[in-house]
């Protein structure tokens, strides 16, 4: 375990899903295009997201969200993480699974560098739980699943693991990079670069669907967001 611990609990500036939809609205006009960045009441934290979302899934019709995801590189700051991820979210509950790397630190405490991971937020606590190790260059197919109505878990590689109950009929499908720090808000000093290809949902009959531009949005941040063709976009910094 690192010294520099970034919990998701400390720093509620990393996630815009922590507030209500007037709060975002509100924040998301004063930073111009940044998913969400401020200081927590207790701790200095910082974070910056780029990537794709639908923000009315349909999550009563539809079984599953997956993509395989491939970090080409990542050069996290001393005391930050790049991490790339796929992920579902309200105002109240997020699901992420994805791959991070990490200098001098650690998500939530428990997920290291070079690993993958499910974080859960459940109650205002974030939760991290490592899965495995991954590779630079290579596809690994990571997901968010619906094992019962209302219920949805992180998938790694096809396995099941952590998730929640209580989701709604709609909610936000994500794919995305992330620089997440203990220090203080830049989009210099640290790099990365992910692809997600097939980042596809599955409804509850079993048909496969595609993400594309015609039910996603953009929110870049520092990030460098690709046109999506085929399922399959870029993103870096």
């Amino acid at each position: 375990m690192t010294a520099n611990v970034l919990s998701r609990s400390e720093r509620p500036g990393s996630r815009i899903y922590r507030l209500r939809w007037v709060d975002r609205i509100a924040i998301l006009t004063i930073v111009a295009g940044l998913f969400l960045v401020f200081a927590a009441p207790n701790a200095f934290a910082a974070a910056d997201q780029g990537g794709r979302y639908d923000s009315t899934f349909d999550a009563s019709g539809n079984k599953l969200v997956s993509t395989a995801a491939k970090v080409n590189s990542a050069v996290p700051s001393s005391g930050s993480c790049v991490l790339f991820s796929v992920l579902a979210a309200t105002g109240s509950l997020q699901l992420e699974t994805g791959l991070t790397t990490c200098n001098g630190a650690s998500i939530d405490g428990t997920c290291a560098s070079g690993q993958t991971f499910v974080e859960t937020w459940i109650g205002g606590v974030f939760t991290c739980y490592p899965h495995g190790s991954f590779a630079i260059g290579s596809y690994y197919s990571i997901a968010v699943t619906k094992t019962a109505t209302g219920h949805w878990v992180g998938q790694v590689a096809g396995t099941n693991h952590e998730g929640m109950s209580g989701w709604p009929n709609t909610m936000y499908a994500r794919t995305w990079g992330e620089w997440t720090s203990t220090g203080a808000y830049t989009c210099t000093g640290w790099s990365g670069a992910g692809f997600y290809s097939g980042w596809t949902y599955t409804s509850n009959g079993g048909t496969i669907y595609n993400f594309d531009s015609s039910n996603t949005a953009v929110a870049a941040g520092c990030w460098t967001v690709g046109a999506i063709s085929g399922a399959a976009y870029s993103v870096a910094h």
